[in-house]
């Protein structure tokens, strides 16, 4: 197909020739100017068809464009989700820490349990062989008083000596943990809510709680290496 440039001078051409039949000369005319409608109609064609490249071109543009802003607001989001997971992890990771702390201190906290609980079993288990102690002074005291009715003296102060046993009940047998003064002090005070019962035994009764009954109650109290206490003593 000839181009418009072509056909302009093929019109030049004839028009300039003279001796162009005019029959002939206008055919010519209609056939270049049918090759220029086609030639125009073609580039129509051509622009609309680029004009609708066009529109589908920017059409996708603005498809990339959106989808672009749409991951450019997901990654925005994963990125605050990623941020916030990380500092959740950081708290947990601190808490982790202080459970470990805690953990240690409590540890720590039951060996030191254990150890006083070594050291009260040890209290406890002195306490219960002195309270055996006192029972096995009692009973021979008891059985003395039993092999010997005829002594009714026994049997008066048997409710003082309770008393007084009872008030005893705190103060741990004597195996040479203090000075035997104090000791002795210790028992004296320990007994003094029964004095009055004792003073007024011996004052109705003389020798029912005479100094010797005193001083075999205070030999109930003694244990370990220095008991059994002589009868002589």
């Amino acid at each position: 197909m000839a181009t418009i440039a072509e056909l302009a001078d093929t019109i030049d051409g004839y028009l300039d020739n003279t001796g162009t039949n005019r029959t002939i000369l206008s055919n010519q005319i209609k056939r270049v100017t049918r090759q220029i409608r086609r030639k125009y109609n073609n580039l129509q064609t051509d622009l609309i068809n680029e004009q609708q490249r066009r529109y589908n071109a920017e059409a996708e543009r603005d498809i990339c464009q959106t989808e672009l802003t749409q991951t450019q607001g997901d990654l925005n989001l994963i990125t605050t989700a990623y941020n916030n997971e990380r500092v959740v992890c950081q708290q947990y990771f601190l808490e982790l820490q202080q459970c470990r702390i805690r953990i240690d201190t409590l540890e720590n906290d039951l060996h030191l349990c254990d150890i006083q609980i070594d050291l009260k079993w040890g209290k406890w288990k002195n306490r219960t062989r002195n309270a055996e102690q006192l029972i096995l002074n009692l009973q021979g005291q008891i059985l003395l008083l039993q092999n010997n009715p005829q002594n009714m003296a026994e049997g008066r102060r048997r409710p003082v000596l309770k008393l007084i046993y009872q008030s005893f009940q705190p103060i741990p047998q004597y195996i040479g943990q203090m000075p035997p003064d104090d000791y002795v002090n210790t028992l004296e005070q320990a007994w003094s809510i029964a004095v009055p019962q004792m003073t007024a035994l011996e004052t109705a009764n003389a020798g029912d709680f005479n100094d010797a009954v005193k001083c075999n109650v205070l030999k109930s109290k003694i244990g370990g290496k220095f008991a059994p206490v002589p009868a002589n003593v």
